[in-house]
């Protein structure tokens, strides 16, 4: 992958915004343990106490939309950049519900913005070339939003 566009990547995936995710990973307790902290039964069965049971654990990860995007280029071309950004839309109208429930952390979920809308309607395929069209959004974005140079305090 040429450096022209792993540099496009890293600015789609900035553009991107924080994402969350749910992983899950499992647990083996034996009946012992569980009869310890109290539970007679599991999933409506007596417990055995020499027996493993095996239980799942969820945890929230922020998506790492780079190493995806490129993924995605790498698999698809820009058809793959385009899919993944209308997945992760989906993804996170889906998942807002589900953190809601989890009375997720009110600051996780403000950061949680979504797709910017420009780039989604570039990726829905309104735009002829999405190429041309995500570099006329980026340099909009930057015109709009340009960066300021700090100025530094002190003599140096």
């Amino acid at each position: 992958m040429n450096k022209k566009i792993t540099k496009a990547l890293r600015s789609v995936g900035s553009q991107l915004g924080i994402s969350y995710e749910m992983n899950k990973y499992p647990e083996f307790k034996t009946g012992a343990e569980f009869q310890k902290l109290g539970a007679d039964f599991e999933d409506g069965m007596v417990v055995v106490p020499d027996a493993m049971y095996k239980k799942y654990r969820y945890f929230i990860v922020q998506i790492k939309h780079y190493r995806r995007l490129k993924r995605a280029y790498t698999k698809k071309g820009a058809k793959g950049v385009q899919d993944y950004i209308l997945w992760l839309h989906g993804h996170n109208e889906r998942m807002k519900p589900i953190f809601e429930e989890m009375k997720l952390n009110r600051e996780l979920m403000d950061k949680m913005k979504g797709v910017d809308k420009g780039l989604l309607e570039i990726a829905r395929g309104k735009a002829s070339n999405f190429w041309s069209a995500l570099i006329t959004f980026l340099y909009s974005f930057m015109f709009a939003f340009g960066t300021k140079e700090e100025e530094t305090v002190g003599g140096s």
